[in-house]
């Protein structure tokens, strides 16, 4: 019996054969040896509870050891697992934020919803891609959560069906573009656990294609409105002027008459036409600048001769107050026809009889072009609306409603701003503050550049020049 304490510890730390043979050389040797020590010299047979007690020690001793090794290697190797499965568990919580810090950045949304409709799993940014209630929607139904986006749910319904998809859905009415990716969840014997995938913003990359094919329709119609409007055009007005030479004989009071209408209408059309392609240009970022150093007050003057016959023939007199040491940095030709459109409109709704100002100072880091008059005013609703395409406010009926939708953009695009103040019964100003001139040109080489996308300013500059009237 003593003998089955180390051979039953034994066999448990080295396996039945091993742990035989262990405890034979282990205990036999520690019996002799016990048993020598703990009797006198006497016969083995007359001692033998002397050997006994040995050999128990011997058992005793071999069984404690085993324990301790089978201990030792139990609680390594526990510890061992168990740091395995913290540094496995933090490097997951690591990737985890990482992902989620991803996609708090990025305008996309991993998803999952269960066979019930349930959400498992929702990554993302869901009021920035969906415009929905940032609140945790993980356990809710997505049903609950889709409302507002019934595109979206029925996509949601078809996966958990079967379907798949991928591609671009249109929600809210257009507002919003959705690029969704998703498919069914299976386990390994086909059940459907539900459906996964992604959903990505993609309205601001749809507005941009869709801004591009616009550009190039424009452009289209530009070089159409240039080639097959404009020059037929310029034509007939040539043709008209011919006539009312009267080189090629006289004109009755009749023939005169219908000779002034097709210059008034073909004059009034080839206007709409440039103002057209002057804002096609812009919109397409092909419109050319060249900015340099300019006279105000020369410039002011230059405006105040092209339209002095249109004020004379209304009684209108126009009151010019520049230094001539006033300068602005802008293109020459464009400032012109900026300066030329504000006052060609303060002369048309300006009563016969009135007056207008026109003046150009320093101040400060810019310089400021006023045009003002005595007219009767814009009513403060509308002052608004005035810079936009084919708007045109008051009872005139003249124009195409084009100019200062033209004006504000080329103010823009020369780096300035204009503001309107206007009160009724006491006339209109328009006020444009732009760069003040320098001497150096801009490094764009010899100050000219195209104003628009920089995808267009390298575009051939002669045929900017060619659409250039």
């Amino acid at each position: 019996m003593l003998a089955v304490i180390p051979l039953v510890a034994s066999a448990w730390l080295f396996g039945l054969r091993g742990g035989l043979i262990m405890a034979i050389l282990i205990m036999v040797p520690t019996a002799y040896v016990a048993g020598v020590l703990l009797s006198p010299p006497q016969p083995f047979a007359a001692h033998w509870p002397n050997y006994a007690a040995g050999l128990l020690l011997a058992g005793g001793t071999v069984a404690a050891q085993a324990l301790v090794r089978r201990l030792d290697w139990e609680i390594s190797t526990r510890t061992e697992a168990e740091q395995q499965q913290q540094l496995a568990q933090k490097l997951l919580a690591q990737t985890h934020r990482q992902l989620r810090a991803v996609l708090e950045k990025a305008p996309v949304v991993l998803f999952a919803v269960d066979s019930a409709g349930i959400v498992t799993l929702a990554e993302g940014r869901l009021d920035v891609v969906l415009g929905v209630s940032p609140v945790d929607p993980v356990g809710r139904r997505a049903s609950e959560i889709l409302t507002d986006l019934p595109e979206l749910a029925h996509h949601l319904r078809r996966g958990l069906e079967g379907a798949s998809h991928t591609g671009v859905i249109e929600v809210r009415d257009g507002a919003v573009y959705l690029d969704i990716t998703y498919t069914q969840i299976q386990d390994e014997s086909g059940v459907v656990l539900g459906v996964g995938g992604t959903i990505a913003n993609v309205t601001e990359r749809v507005r941009s294609a869709q801004l591009e094919r616009e550009g190039e329709v424009k452009s289209r119609i530009m070089a159409t409105m240039n080639h097959e409007v404009r020059s037929p055009l310029t034509a007939i007005l040539g043709f008209a002027e011919l006539l009312s030479t009267e080189r090629r004989g006289p004109l009755n009071l009749d023939q005169r008459r219908y000779l002034e209408n097709i210059e008034t209408g073909g004059r009034h059309l080839l206007s709409l036409v440039n103002d057209s392609l002057d804002l096609s240009r812009m919109e397409a970022g092909m419109m050319v600048l060249e900015p340099v150093k300019l006279s105000v007050r020369q410039m002011l003057q230059e405006a105040v001769e092209q339209v002095q016959p249109l004020a004379e023939a209304r009684d209108i007199q126009i009151n010019l107050e520049c230094s001539s040491n006033v300068t602005v940095h802008a293109d020459a030709r464009r400032l012109l026809q900026v300066v030329w459109n504000l006052v060609t409109n303060a002369i048309k709704f300006t009563p016969i009889g009135g007056s207008i100002w026109l003046s150009g100072q320093d101040a400060g880091a810019l310089t400021r072009i006023e045009v003002r008059d005595s007219g009767p005013g814009i009513p403060s609703s509308h002052l608004e609306s005035i810079f936009e395409e084919f708007i045109q406010v008051g009872t005139a009926g003249e124009g195409t409603g084009l100019g200062l939708a033209i004006t504000r953009q080329l103010v823009v695009l020369m780096g300035g701003k204009i503001t309107v103040e206007s009160h009724l019964g006491q006339g209109t100003s328009f006020t444009l503050d732009l760069p003040p001139g320098r001497e150096a040109p801009d490094a764009t080489g010899g100050g000219r550049v195209f104003a628009g996308s920089p995808e267009r300013a390298s575009q051939d500059e002669e045929s900017a020049d060619a659409q250039n009237p």
